[in-house]
């Protein structure tokens, strides 16, 4: 499970960062994320992220370089997904010693915005057509496909 109690903001020299660390108890801590302060997510409605995630996942589409991981005990693991809409072959990344999913690489990292305490308002949603039929829009969200 990734620690809420450990979220902290933090100034270097890029403007605000997130950061989230994964630990149990508070002694041993697996996973360091930082990620610059963004203010919007979007939200997935495949269905990778849905089965990965609790139906949808909200999620920060960031470059590489702009993502800090600290794995001090080399706690993250990936599995590569096949199996996607566009074809592409992206690596899902977890925790190994809790089993939360964190990571999502391809051309871009996807965030789990789950991570951090404060998730900023939603943009996007894509794969709206996947989406469960419970769900409504997210008030002032964009809507693709």
């Amino acid at each position: 499970m990734f620690s809420h109690d450990s979220h902290i903001y933090t100034l270097h020299e890029r403007p605000k960062l997130i950061e989230s660390t994964s630990s149990h108890g508070s002694n041993f801590v697996s996973l360091i994320i930082t990620v610059p302060r963004v203010s919007a997510p979007l939200v997935c409605h495949c269905r990778n992220c849905g089965r990965s995630g609790g139906g949808s996942s909200i999620n920060y589409v960031l470059p590489e370089a702009d993502v800090t991981i600290k794995d001090p005990h080399s706690s993250l693991k990936a599995y590569e997904d096949t199996n996607t809409v566009s074809g592409n072959r992206i690596q899902r990344k977890f925790c190994s010693n809790y089993g939360s999913p964190g990571l999502t690489g391809g051309p871009s990292l996807i965030v789990m915005a789950s991570l951090f305490d404060v998730i900023s308002r939603l943009d996007i949603e894509v794969f709206t057509d996947q989406s469960q039929k419970w769900e409504g829009p997210a008030e002032g969200a964009k809507q693709a496909y």
